[in-house]
């Protein structure tokens, strides 16, 4: 009896790994660019709060061009159907205003200052062309849960058509998101975008890793991420490793020089702020 479980044991073993291998290496897309992995890119904008420059600001995007930095910023669609450039639902924390940015057409929201700075939330289009290809772009779709995709992904796949077409191969842009129907979306219609899946640690608190890895695998059936985009804090060392093995991973929430190095040891690239990382 103990060595039927010992056979039937191992062939669990030797099934689990041949479906990682077939994951691996026939189902998931080719490793992104290397600019993907080589430029620290820098959240939001490179902002300093301290200094008054705003999260998603073009103040904070002019920054992270200047020192060379890749940068990921946040898009919606306001009340009228422009694609804006913002984090929040709504504008209570940078601006202290009740209002929800989805009930607010692009005139009104950019009239709302950030942290009373001259700054306000920019266009998609009105940071494409500041950045003129100096620096890669990541950007995410920002979604309520699992939505199905729609306007905002057509109209972002647009502008980034319009942004290839006028900078060529210097026009570096991956997309992100929470939401695997978004990134299904690109799968289909801009397949040549890199595509990274991203995790929130607050989603996976009562987590097991086995339940984590489960989920990333039915997302990517999906999604098909060229990366990962995963919390620093939301999975250990070893598990970070593992899933390397996957996918390159991508670790955001890096905010400070320490969480920095760390990282760099076992993830691809690293998504920070309040630090000033070597290229």
């Amino acid at each position: 009896m103990g060595k039927i479980l010992v056979i039937i044991f191992c062939a669990i073993i030797l099934m689990a790994l041949s479906l990682i291998l077939i994951y691996r290496f026939f189902y998931l897309p080719p490793t992104p660019d290397s600019w993907v992995k080589k430029i620290p890119i820098a959240h939001r904008g490179y902002f300093d709060h301290k200094r008054g420059i705003p999260e998603n600001s073009l103040r904070a995007f002019q920054r992270a061009v200047d020192y060379g930095y890749a940068m990921e910023l946040d898009v919606w669609l306001t009340k009228d159907g422009d694609v804006i450039v913002y984090h929040d639902e709504d504008f209570k924390r940078l601006s202290n205003n009740e209002a929800r940015l989805e009930d607010l057409t692009l005139k009104e929201i950019q009239s709302i200052p950030l942290m009373e700075t001259k700054e306000v939330a920019p266009t998609l289009k009105q940071v494409f062309d500041l950045v003129a290809g100096q620096t890669p772009i990541y950007v995410e779709i920002k979604t309520k849960g699992h939505r199905k995709a729609g306007v905002l992904e057509e109209k972002v796949g647009a502008l980034v058509d319009e942004y290839q077409k006028k900078y060529g191969k210097n026009a570096r842009i991956a997309m992100l998101s929470f939401n695997p129907e978004s990134l299904e979306w690109f799968v289909e219609n801009r397949p040549r975008l890199p595509r990274g899946q991203s995790y929130d640690v607050r989603l996976h608190q009562k987590f097991s890793l086995i339940q984590i890895v489960q989920e990333i695998i039915t997302f990517s059936f999906r999604a098909r991420p060229h990366f990962f985009d995963i919390d620093h804090e939301l999975l250990s060392k070893n598990a970070q490793k593992m899933l390397s093995y996957l996918r390159p991973l991508v670790s955001y929430n890096v905010k400070n020089e320490a969480q920095f190095l760390e990282a760099k040891k076992h993830v691809s690239n690293v998504i920070f702020e309040n630090i000033q990382p070597k290229i």
